[in-house]
Parts: C-alpha cells; sequence; structure tokens
C-alpha cells in the first residue's frame, strides 16, 4: 500500500515537472498548457508548435472543464515550443489514452485542475 502511495506521488511529481518545463519554454498560462491535445501540437520542419485555443478552468460546484476559449481573444496563437519542452510533450503525447483529450490528463483522463497543479507544485500564483 505504502509502494503504490510512493508511485502516485511520484506520477503526479513527474506530471507537475513536465506541466512546469512547458510553461517555462512556451510562457503559456497555466490554464493553456492544462488545455492542450495532441491535435493543438505539430511537428514542423522548423521545429515544434503549439496552438493555444482553449483553457482549463476550476469551476464551483462543476469541478474542471476545458474551455474551446483562451483567456482572452488576443490569446489564440501559435507558439514555437524549445527543443527542452518539446522533449516532454513528445514523452506526453506518447502516453496520451484519448487523442481528443489533454496531453496533461488526470487518472481518469479528464484535464487537471490548475488548483492542484499550483498546490502540488508550491506555487499560488496564476
Amino acid at each position: 500500500m505504502a509502494e503504490t502511495r510512493v508511485r502516485d506521488l511520484d506520477g503526479r511529481l513527474r506530471q507537475v515537472r513536465d506541466i512546469i518545463e512547458v510553461l517555462l519554454g512556451t510562457a503559456m498560462r497555466i490554464g493553456e498548457v492544462l488545455a492542450l491535445r495532441p491535435c493543438d501540437i505539430q511537428e514542423l520542419p522548423s521545429g515544434m508548435v503549439a496552438t493555444v485555443n482553449g483553457t482549463v478552468v476550476q469551476r464551483k460546484g462543476s469541478g474542471t472543464e476545458r474551455l474551446d476559449r483562451p483567456k482572452t481573444a488576443a490569446s489564440i496563437r501559435t507558439i514555437p515550443v524549445p527543443e527542452f519542452a518539446a522533449v516532454v510533450l513528445r514523452r506526453r503525447l506518447a502516453t496520451v489514452r484519448d487523442p481528443h483529450g489533454t496531453v496533461f490528463a488526470n487518472r481518469t483522463g479528464r484535464p487537471l485542475s490548475p488548483y492542484n497543479v499550483r498546490r502540488t507544485s508550491g506555487s499560488s500564483s496564476s
């Protein structure tokens, strides 16, 4: 039982570390990173790009959901992904079970909660 908890914690910490690397590499908002789907990421001859066209929000009473629009209309953009973050996204894409789901998902396949990611990482900023 203790071994299972350690493995779960290790997996959550690895996922948060991956999210932080993508945040650092792309300068996206946390909700934008959590909303990334396989169809939002492209490998081009010039390198990987990610298109921001959604966000993840935490709603009181209904939980976490992915919205098909980011925080503002100006937030819709395509961002070049530096190689260190592209390595993370390639590894994550190889394990995505639902092609319509998010790259960063919980055990049930739903988007991760921005609140839980901040709590796990020890950050309280948005």
